[in-house]
């Protein structure tokens, strides 16, 4: 299945991309992910790419849309154009992390302007969990949100997420210890 999406070529989806289980299943509550593109083919590849999740998808096709939506809505994760007129990516990054709701909401960018790594940094910088460039692989664009789903359920459950770390012992045999 091709996936085109403005700036670069369609993307042929690959089984061999994921692992032979596939990816995680999906919470079982849906919840919102927003995607960002003042491009309605690139909004329309996404949805195509994401639908399949059983989620809520909400659109906005500028960084003053995504701030209005993120205002009327909870979201789980924003996957966010870097090059948009009026306010880039960026600013609606830095925007979406001043407010104390939507602070630790994961964002997502995506781009077909710059495979430097320069920009990512930016991107980053500004809080992204994550940066690609088009042309996507769906199974990218997919996995992402996939993984980061459950802990929005667990952020809007207000449930304390339970950390697992491994730490080295004396022994040298990796001891897997659990904080609440």
């Amino acid at each position: 299945m091709a996936v085109p999406l403005t700036g670069g070529p369609a993307v042929e989806k690959s089984a061999a991309a994921l692992p032979s289980d596939g990816p995680p299943d999906p919470p079982a509550a849906p919840v919102n992910i927003l995607l960002v593109d003042d491009q309605p083919a690139n909004l329309l590849a996404l949805e195509a790419m994401l639908q399949g999740l059983g989620q809520t998808l909400l659109q906005a096709s500028s960084g003053r849309e995504a701030l209005k939506c993120l205002l009327a809505h909870e979201v789980a994760v924003v996957l966010l154009d870097v090059e948009m007129p009026e306010m880039d990516g960026f600013e609606t990054a830095a925007l979406i992390r001043q407010r104390d709701k939507s602070r630790h909401t994961p964002i997502i960018f995506l781009t077909a302007a710059d495979t430097s790594h320069t920009d990512a940094v930016r991107g980053y910088g500004v809080g992204a969990v994550d940066y690609l460039v088009k042309p996507v692989v769906p199974e990218f664009v997919i996995s992402t949100p996939l993984l980061l789903l459950p802990l929005m359920m667990l952020r809007a459950a207000a449930v304390a997420p339970m950390v697992l770390f491994v730490a080295p012992t004396a022994s040298t045999t990796p001891q897997v210890l659990a904080t609440e």
